[in-house]
This record gives C-alpha cells, structure tokens and sequence, in this order.
C-alpha cells in the first residue's frame, strides 16, 4: 500500500525528480506550488489525475501549507528560492527560505500523521568557500557555514539558517527530522522546467562562454536523479534520522568537467586552459562572478566526506560523467544547446 507524501515545492528541478519517482513508487503525493494554473504546475498535474494532487502555497504565509500536509505520512521540504545574486536579498531569498521552514514545520507539527520530514538544505549549510578552512581540509556534515552574509553569499547564509531554524524547531516533536545537503545539482530535467544556476552553468559551458579559460574552481557535483533518490531514502530509512547528508559524488573543476564532455561533444567550444586569476578579476562583471567570489574560491582545492550519504541512504552514485553527458543531451533536445555535427 502507498503512502501519502508531500512535497513542497514540486515543479523545482529536483523536486520534480521526486514528484515522478513517488508517483511510479505507488505514492500518494500532495504537492505545493505557487501557481497551480502555470504551465509548469500544469505539466506536473498532468502525470496523475488519481494519486497526485496541487495546493496552492505561499512560503511567507502562515498557514498557507496546513491543508497540504494534513494527513500526510511524510513531508519533503523542497521549496526555497535559488539564486546566487540578488538585489535584496533579506526579501528574496533569506526571509522565504527561513519562514517557508518554519511554515512548513509548523503544519507538519498540527498534522499528528506526519512521521519524518526531510528538508532540502545545502552543501551551502556546510562551507561558504573551501578558503573557509585550511587547505586540503575535508568536509563533512559536522560542519557549519559560518563565513557567508546577506551582501556576498546570500544564498548560501539562506540555506545555513534555514536548516539551523529546521533543527531548532523539530526539538522534542512528534516526528523525526533530517537534511539532505546536496552539492552543485547537475543532470536532466524531469520536466520542462530548465530554469536556475545549473542550466545556465551548462549552457554557458556548452556555447562557448569559458572558451578563452575557465575559472580555476573546484564544485562537489550531484546527480540531480541521486539527489531525488536521496530525498526518498532519507524518507524512510531508520538510520537518516536526525542526521544531515552531504551529497556530492565527487569534486571536480570546470576544466575536468570540459575534458570530459569533449569526449562526447568535440565539436563545442569547450576551454582547454585555466584563466589567469587577474583576467578572471578584469571580466567579473562580464560572467557573473563578483571580486569577493574569485578571491575566495578561484584556485582554493575543494574536499569533501559523502560517506555518510551512502550509509544511511544506501546511495550509489551514478557516474558523474553519465550526468554531465545526460545533461547535455537532454539541453539539446529541447534546444538549449545547439546540436554540432561533425563535418562531412
């Protein structure tokens, strides 16, 4: 017999992941969104008429996700706006990202149903910038992102303080609470959607954006398909509860990442050198990066422990080439990344 999950958050990148395998695990699924009536929201109703069911949500609304999660066995706290850059960052991503936290808590503390809720959070919760510690320092989930601010890493502070109100606020309930904190998110998309950091960073890497050098910095990458899985394991394995789960498969730079898609696409212009830090500074503005961004993270080795994401997720992780590469296709058949046939 299925069970009745609910997702907030559903037409987001991973979530939709989520969304379709509970739906073929035989779940029950109530999912929250902004606007049911929008043409993402649509494309998600549209994969059950029977076992999946929309409630319009508002992060910042008090009460606004209590008729979603009531009678629901589990939640997935999935919805948190994303962005890297933001003009107002207290309005736009800080405050959404705590109070939603704390809103959907306090539904799933009115609903006695609810067994375990699972919060999306960040590798961002983690480190602001691998400069945080001593080089070669190796992170894990014993640790907290204590260097990022509203002004210069407002998405990441976001991520840190939303996941720290989580843990406050699950002290002493009734159900059990755990993260998942996944790193850069990479893959294709489940559904039309292909908006956010990921698929910009593909398809700039892709059309030729870092063809004269790539910035020398170092991402821990998730398969978007794993980070789903995570969600559901996180879900209901006995040994996720109150723990946090760094999920990254590995670290690599975007010239390790290039090698290896110009073995599939060699064609595209995909760099071949590393850029001087001191052009990188000059061309900032030009690529979204700000001065504060390379002078933390350009050149600074990234290391990482998953161990525990795969103890007590049981996660194997797909091979990040098979991401990169899935990734790729799936932009080019929607036709965000041109297609470059070899010549006759």
């Amino acid at each position: 017999m299925g069970l009745k999950i609910c997702v907030t958050g559903g037409t987001g990148y991973i979530a939709s992941w989520v969304v379709k395998k509970l739906l073929a695990g035989g779940h029950t699924v109530n999912c929250t969104v902004r606007d049911p009536e929008n043409e993402h929201a649509q494309a998600l109703a549209a994969l059950s008429s029977t076992t999946l069911v929309l409630f319009k949500a508002d992060l910042m609304e008090e009460g606004s996700f209590d008729e979603a999660v009531a009678g629901c066995d589990y939640v997935l706290h999935m919805a948190s706006p994303f962005s890297l850059s933001t003009k107002n960052a207290e309005k736009t991503i800080i405050e959404p990202a705590v109070n939603g936290t704390k809103n959907v808590l306090s539904a799933c503390d009115k609903a006695e149903s609810v067994k375990r809720v699972v919060v999306t959070s960040s590798v961002g919760a983690i480190w602001g910038s691998p400069s945080d510690k001593e080089i070669r320092y190796v992170f894990s989930e014993e640790d907290w992102n204590e260097t990022s601010d509203p002004k210069k890493d407002p998405y990441f502070l976001s991520k840190t303080m939303a996941e720290k109100a989580a843990w406050e606020v699950a002290k002493d309930k009734h159900y059990e609470l755990t993260t998942i904190n996944p790193g850069f998110v990479m893959g294709p998309a489940a559904m039309g959607r292909v908006e956010g950091e990921s698929a910009e960073f593909m398809k700039n890497l892709m059309n030729g954006k870092f063809a004269m050098g790539a910035p020398d910095i170092y991402f821990a990458l998730a398969d978007v398909r794993d980070v789903a899985q995570a969600h559901i394991n996180a879900m209901l394995a006995p040994a996720a509860a109150g723990q946090r789960h760094l999920l990254a498969s590995e670290v690599l730079t975007i010239m390790q990442m290039a090698r290896m898609l110009k073995e599939d696409f060699p064609r595209h212009k995909l760099p071949t050198s590393i850029a001087n830090k001191t052009i990188l500074y000059m061309a900032a503005p030009f690529i979204g990066l700000s001065w504060e961004y390379i002078k933390k993270n350009v050149g600074a080795p990234l290391c990482i422990n998953n161990n525990q994401s795969k103890q007590n997720l049981g996660l194997k992780y797909t091979d990040i080439k098979e991401t990169l590469v899935d990734m790729v296709k799936d932009f080019q058949a929607r036709g965000l990344i041109k297609k470059k046939e070899a010549a006759a």
